[in-house]
C-alpha cells in the first residue's frame, strides 16, 4: 500500500505525523510512504483537491481516503500501526497524563508561542515573553524525565516538541531566550533527549527553513495557532 504524506518542513503540526510514521516505519504496512512537500506560500492548484482548506498535513490511505488535522491523523497512525510500540500508553492513567500533558502544553506554550509572533509591539511582546516562560514552568515541573511521561517516548513527546523546536524563530524575532535557571533545566533536557531520536532528527526543519517561513506569517499576520483538538474527542 502507497501512503502519501502532504507535507512542509516549516510546519510543527505536519512534524508531529512525520514523527508518528517515522516510528512506525518498521511495520508491515509502510511498503511505501510516498512523502510530497507542499510550498506553503505557492501552494500548488491540485493541492485544494487533497485539502479543502490546502493546509498540511494531509495522509492519503487511498483514492478515497484523506485523513486531516495533525493529532487525529498522528493517533490514526500510532492505532493503526504502532501496536508494535509503546506510543500510546497502556493504561487509563498513562493515557489521562499524556492528555492532560498535552492540553497544558497547549495553553501554557503553544498560545503564547504564537501570540508571541503575532505582537507588535515591545510591551506586548515583553508581556507574552514572560506568558511563555511561565508555561515552560509548568511543563518542565510535569516533565518525568528523559521524556514526558518517563522512560517511554510517547504520543506525549510527538504532540508538543515540534515547538521547542521552533524556539529559534521566537529567539530571532522576538528576542526570546529561555534561561539557564534550574526551573527551566528540566525542559531543556527533556527537548534534548527527543532530539537524540531518529525520528525527530529526520522530520526536522533547518533553522533558516523556519526562519524564512515564519517572517513571511509574521509581516503578512498569519501566525495563527491551531485550535487544539482534545483527544479524547478524535
Amino acid at each position: 500500500m502507497v501512503i502519501r504524506f502532504y507535507t512542509s518542513k516549516v510546519c510543527p503540526w505536519a512534524q508531529r505525523v512525520h514523527i508518528a510514521l517515522i516510528e512506525c516505519l518498521t511495520n508491515e504496512h509502510f511498503n511505501s510512504l510516498d512523502i510530497i512537500e507542499i510550498d506553503l506560500t505557492n501552494k500548488p492548484a491540485w493541492y485544494v483537491n487533497v485539502h479543502p482548506q490546502q493546509k498540511v498535513p494531509a495522509l492519503q490511505l487511498d483514492s478515497d481516503t484523506i485523513l486531516l488535522e495533525s493529532l487525529p491523523i498522528t493517533e490514526y497512525i500510532l492505532d493503526q500501526y504502532g501496536a508494535h510500540t509503546n506510543l500510546i500508553p497502556k493504561t487509563t492513567m498513562g493515557r489521562y497524563e499524556m492528555r492532560l500533558f498535552i492540553e497544558t502544553f497547549q495553553n501554557g506554550i503553544l498560545q503564547p508561542f504564537y501570540q508571541l509572533l503575532r505582537a507588535k509591539s515591545l510591551e506586548e511582546q515583553e508581556k507574552m515573553k514572560v506568558c511563555l516562560l511561565e508555561g515552560i514552568k509548568r511543563i518542565s515541573a510535569r516533565i518525568k524525565g528523559p521524556y514526558a511521561l518517563g522512560s517511554e517516548f510517547t504520543l506525549a513527546d510527538i504532540a508538543t516538541v515540534p515547538w521547542p523546536l521552533r524556539f529559534d524563530v521566537i529567539e530571532h524575532f522576538r528576542g526570546f531566550v529561555i534561561p539557564d535557571t534550574p526551573e527551566f533545566l528540566n525542559f531543556k533536557q527533556w527537548v534534548a533527549n527527543c532530539c537524540n531520536r531518529e525520528s525527530i532528527q529526520r522530520s526536522a526543519s533547518q533553522s533558516s527553513i523556519n526562519l524564512t517561513g515564519y517572517a513571511k506569517y509574521i509581516r503578512d499576520g498569519y501566525a495563527q495557532p491551531q485550535p487544539y483538538r482534545n483527544v479524547n474527542n478524535n
